[in-house]
């Protein structure tokens, strides 16, 4: 089946639940509002015509920062050094998420007998960040609905297990929202007083650091060990030169 009927399929199915949808390059995506997704997905699966039997991602997208100005990037494989482009004004961000919520869900499905594949994407509001579990109709999304819980805070409902799968019970927020510092709340170390692990605020002890003899595009600016040998082995080859040209 074409892009084109699955995403008919779909709307026809469900006309009140699909929000927006396109087809590039052979990806059909449909956008579909979070109180459907359950019933959508059933739909994948159980319908002979699109039989999406495999559920071969699950991820989320945190659109806090969308659309605003990109800080200079350099891009050390290549060398080029990336700029804002000043044709999108701050004020004037890009087009927003679903429906200019700040997550969004989105799940890869495939069908192994028809070999066709549909993109399914639902917005997903911070303040109310749940969504209905599909792990009764792929069990293989249990792990997959962890990490995204355990990531950006998005809930499950009907979840069999939802805990922490990636960063440990006691870990503090959610690494992969935008707005979750890089240094993270708490430190863990081993207390040798208390013979035990101990968790702390975090404490920046040296608040700058400069690594650039290390960087790679930077360049070296100062002798390492071991330097010193080519140098000499440098000045011993021109002055061998030096003296052939003299003879």
């Amino acid at each position: 089946m074409n892009t084109s009927l699955l995403i008919e399929s779909v709307r026809v199915r469900f006309p009140d639940a699909v929000s927006a949808s396109h087809a590039y390059r052979g990806d059909a995506t449909v956008v579909v509002v979070p109180k459907y997704v359950l019933e959508v997905a059933r739909f994948l699966k159980e319908d002979p015509a699109l039989q999406m039997n495999y559920l071969m991602d699950l991820t989320a997208v945190d659109y806090s920062t969308f659309g605003k100005r990109p800080a200079p990037a350099f891009f050390a494989s290549s060398g080029v050094a990336v700029r804002p482009s000043p044709e999108i004004p701050d004020e004037d961000p890009w087009p927003g998420p679903p429906d200019q919520s700040r997550f969004a869900l989105v799940y890869h499905f495939y069908s192994t007998t028809h070999k066709h594949r549909l993109r399914l994407v639902t917005p997903v509001d911070e303040a109310d960040a749940q969504v209905d579990s599909v792990t009764s109709l792929w069990p293989g999304a249990d792990w997959l609905e962890r990490e995204v819980w355990d990531m950006f805070g998005i809930n499950f409902r009907g979840h069999p297990n939802l805990k922490r799968i990636l960063m440990y019970e006691e870990f503090e927020g959610h690494p992969l929202r935008k707005d979750f510092p890089l240094t993270g709340y708490v430190e863990l170390r081993y207390d040798d007083e208390q013979k035990r692990v101990v968790y702390e605020p975090v404490k920046l002890t040296q608040e700058y650091r400069d690594f650039d003899f290390l960087s790679p595009w930077e360049g070296v600016q100062r002798l390492l060990p071991g330097d010193e040998k080519a140098l000499e082995q440098d000045a011993g080859a021109e002055e061998r030169a030096d003296s052939k040209r003299d003879s």
